[in-house]
């Protein structure tokens, strides 16, 4: 078995086992360095020394402690995979396992930055649309899947919710305030005939990841934003505000898709010291003291 043919079989595993394309193209990147610097040679053959080689040089070839380390959990899981497929030994099963990253603010959209991309959309062509899909996506917290498969009748706008599909084909309803509601109604009043609530209105074709994209591009350039943007930073824009409100994380977890609160706590609960000391401020019991 040549280590080309196995990373083929890793591939094909991961759609078998039910990843998204994007995670199966990530493998792909990260894996195809690899293999190409030991084209021809039996996977077997690979040893624990070539493996140490190859990671100290990634070192040297990428200054991105995440990306270094982005490869070496890719490797992991190709040769974990690789070892119980083809009865072999894993070259990496005594090589450390990546740390876990420091943890960073979430890439969130700045709340300015929203309001100017949404007056932005009024000035140009497809308000409707372009107003709907910015208030939906920082409504709801959808990924860009969820809003760009999402359809009329996955709506149900008596109770304000939304059946959306998205990462591993998990499927939600989501809830949406009385703004949005009015938002995509008025975008339901002059929108044609597609399958997909929101689409191209040049083509008549469903938006596509990229065609999302750039609708926040433009908005973006037109209103003058100089910050995040794109449609996951809205989802983090979302995250953020409702925490910092006080929000109850556990219903946070579910508009999200999370299966737990641990995501939450690892991702998006980053403050300063000055909001920390705001919420302590706010939310301790202590200050029932004052009442006595």
């Amino acid at each position: 078995m040549s280590i080309e043919t196995a990373l083929q079989e890793f591939l094909l595993s991961t759609i078998a086992d039910g990843l998204r394309q994007s995670t199966t193209d990530w493998y792909r990147w990260l894996l195809t360095r690899f293999v190409n610097e030991h084209a021809g040679r039996a996977l077997a053959s690979i040893t624990a020394h070539d493996m140490r080689l190859y990671l100290q040089a990634l070192r040297g070839h990428y200054s991105s402690a995440d990306t270094q380390a982005d490869h070496a959990r890719a490797l992991h899981r190709f040769w974990k995979w690789a070892a119980a497929e083809y009865d072999i030994r894993n070259p990496m099963r005594n090589i450390s396992y990546p740390r876990q990253p420091a943890q960073k603010a979430p890439k969130a959209a700045s709340l300015e930055d929203m309001l100017l991309m949404f007056h932005a959309a009024a000035l140009g062509r497809d308000v409707e649309r372009n107003q709907a899909i910015l208030a939906f996506a920082l409504d709801t917290g959808a990924r860009s899947q969820g809003i760009r498969e999402l359809t009329v009748g996955a709506l149900d706008m008596e109770h304000r919710t939304a059946v959306v599909t998205e990462k591993g084909g998990k499927t939600r309803a989501l809830p949406f305030t009385k703004v949005t509601a009015a938002l995509l109604l008025r975008w339901i009043d002059v929108r044609q005939d597609v399958p997909t609530l929101f689409y191209s209105t040049d083509t008549l074709e469903p938006l596509t990841r990229s065609g999302l994209y750039q609708l926040f591009r433009r908005l973006a350039r037109r209103a003058g934003v100089q910050g995040r943007f794109n449609p996951h930073s809205f989802r983090h824009a979302l995250t953020m505000a409702y925490i910092k409100a006080g929000g109850d994380p556990v219903t946070l977890a579910r508009i999200l898709g999370h299966e737990s609160v641990d995501t939450l706590a690892r991702y998006y609960a980053v403050f300063t010291s000055e909001e920390i000391a705001a919420a302590h401020e706010k939310y301790s019991p202590a200050k029932k003291l004052e009442e006595m």
